[in-house]
C-alpha cells in the first residue's frame, strides 16, 4: 500500500471534505474527468499513469492538446518517494506560462474565473522567472509549508534556493491547487494560509510579489499582489522542484531565481 497524507486523502476525501468546501460545484465538475479520477485514485503512479491523466487533464479541462503536454521523467519508485515525503507530480505545458495561455488556464475553473488572472490586460503584466513547463514536483500540502512561515520575502527565497528548489510560479499553483481540489477535495490554503508565489511577480511601475489564498466562503482561489513583507503563521510560500534527469539549470538573480532550459549559465 502506498504511503503519504495525499494518497490517504484520495482514498478518504468523500467522507472527510469540510461542509464548507465546493463539494456541489466540485462533484459536478468532476463528471467530465470522472475516468481519470478513478485512475488517479485507485492504480499505482506510475510513468505511463501519470502521462496518461495529465494528457487527459489537460485536454478535457483546459483543451490543451496532447503533443503539447510534457512526459514523466521519473520512475515509479521516485514517484512513490515524492508521495512519501509529501509532493505531488505535475506535467505542465509551456503554453500556460504564457499571457494566453494563462488566461486560458484560469478561465476553465469555475473556483477562478471571477478573478482579476482572467483579464488579460494584467495578466500581460505578470512575469515568470522561467516560461518552461515539464515535469514539476510541488508540496502537496493544503496549508502553506511550515517551513516556509514565519518569513521574509528574502529569508524565504533564500529558503527554496538552499534546498536546490524553485520559487513557485503563479501557473504552477494554477494547475497543482486545481488538480488538489478535483482529485482530492481540497485546494491549496484552505485552511486560512496565504502562499507567495516568488516564481512570478507582478509588474508595472515596480515588481510586486503575487500571494494567493483560498476564500472558503466564496468557495474561489483569491490572487494578489503587493510589496509588503510581511512575517506571521498563516503566510507562506510554496516551491517547484525539477529531477536531476532535467535540463533545467538555476541561476540566482537580484530578487528572483531564474531557471533555463538546457544552457548553462556564468
Amino acid at each position: 500500500m502506498r504511503e503519504g497524507s495525499l494518497y490517504k486523502e484520495l482514498m478518504e476525501w468523500e467522507i472527510s471534505v469540510a461542509p464548507t468546501s465546493p463539494i456541489n460545484i466540485e462533484r459536478q465538475y468532476r463528471k467530465g474527468i470522472g475516468s481519470l479520477i478513478q485512475e488517479y485514485r485507485s492504480k499505482p503512479h506510475t510513468p505511463e499513469l501519470i502521462d496518461g491523466v495529465w494528457q487527459g487533464f489537460w485536454k478535457q479541462a483546459v483543451n490543451i492538446n496532447e503533443n503539447q503536454v510534457p512526459r514523466c521523467n521519473r520512475t515509479t519508485e521516485e514517484i512513490a518517494l515524492l508521495e512519501k515525503n509529501g509532493k505531488m507530480l505535475l506535467l505542465l505545458p509551456d503554453v500556460i506560462f504564457k499571457p494566453k495561455g494563462l488566461v486560458k488556464l484560469a478561465n476553465a475553473f469555475p473556483w477562478i474565473r471571477d478573478s482579476w488572472i482572467t483579464n488579460l490586460n494584467y495578466v500581460q503584466k505578470i512575469k515568470h522567472n522561467s516560461a518552461v513547463g515539464g515535469c514539476i514536483d510541488v508540496e502537496a500540502s493544503i496549508s502553506t509549508p511550515v517551513d516556509y512561515t514565519l518569513l521574509s520575502k528574502r529569508e524565504l527565497r533564500e529558503k527554496i534556493e538552499g534546498q536546490a528548489r524553485n520559487p513557485q510560479r503563479i501557473p504552477t499553483y494554477i494547475t497543482a491547487s486545481v488538480f488538489r481540489l478535483l482529485f482530492t477535495g481540497s485546494s491549496f490554503d484552505q485552511t486560512g494560509t496565504r502562499s507567495r508565489l516568488l516564481g512570478s511577480w507582478y509588474e508595472d511601475k515596480e515588481k510586486e510579489v503575487l500571494s494567493a489564498s483560498f476564500d472558503s466562503a466564496n468557495n474561489r482561489i483569491v490572487f494578489s499582489h503587493g510589496n509588503s513583507d510581511g512575517s506571521y503563521p498563516s503566510l507562506g510560500g510554496r516551491s517547484e522542484g525539477v529531477s536531476e534527469k532535467s535540463n533545467h539549470i538555476w541561476r540566482r538573480v537580484p530578487y528572483f531565481v531564474e531557471c533555463s532550459e538546457g544552457r548553462k549559465v556564468a
